[in-house]
């Protein structure tokens, strides 16, 4: 029975999540309200409060569901690589793919880090963020171990990968997304 209970719980949780995902990228996480969130998740007022306390529990919630979506689907792709030079590339294609059919998490996440409601879950977007990279690290470092890259500092690695991308990605979102990111990702990859 708790198990029914704690699944319905979370169930509603992420039902709200995501309610108030599709609210923050059409009005911005400073002019949505709670009773924004509470018409579009359909839940009651009293529930979200319950769940998250406030708006900015909300907003940090959100920020790292976002953030462990698409963390959680890098590594399951980067796991699956068997040389250095995949890794690469798959780490290119998977960011700039992930935009693509995100575009509105991917917003967000460009968007809202230093947003004061999201800011208020600073440490677990950090532990997040710490523990993610310690495991892509990881699959790097046996990449080096067998000599297939450079010894690269593990913390010259995300900007190395990641901050080409999100240069692309950015433009890109705020170009009005013209532009092909497939032929971005070859030419980055």
């Amino acid at each position: 029975m708790e198990t029914e209970q704690a699944q319905a719980s979370s169930a509603r949780c992420d039902h709200i999540v995501a309610a108030a995902l599709a609210c923050f990228a059409a009005k911005g996480v400073g002019a949505t309200t709670i009773a924004d969130i509470r018409a579009r998740s359909g839940a009651s007022t009293g529930s979200i409060y319950h769940h998250f306390g406030d708006k900015d529990g909300i907003a940090g919630r959100v920020y790292l569901a976002v953030l462990r979506q698409y963390q959680e689907s890098y590594l399951t792709n980067l796991k699956r690589c068997r040389a250095a030079e995949d890794a690469v590339k798959t780490s290119v294609r998977h960011y700039l793919n992930w935009v693509v059919r995100n575009i509105d998490a991917a917003r967000l996440l460009t968007e809202m880090r230093r947003v004061p409601q999201v800011m208020a879950a600073d440490a677990d977007i950090r532990a997040e963020t710490r523990d993610f990279f310690d495991a892509a690290n990881g699959i790097f470092r046996g990449f080096i171990a067998r000599g297939e890259m450079r010894d690269v500092p593990p913390h010259l690695l995300p900007a190395l990968l990641v901050a080409p991308c999100a240069a692309v990605a950015q433009r890109w979102i705020e170009g009005g997304r013209s532009g092909d990111l497939s032929r971005d990702a070859r030419e980055l990859g």
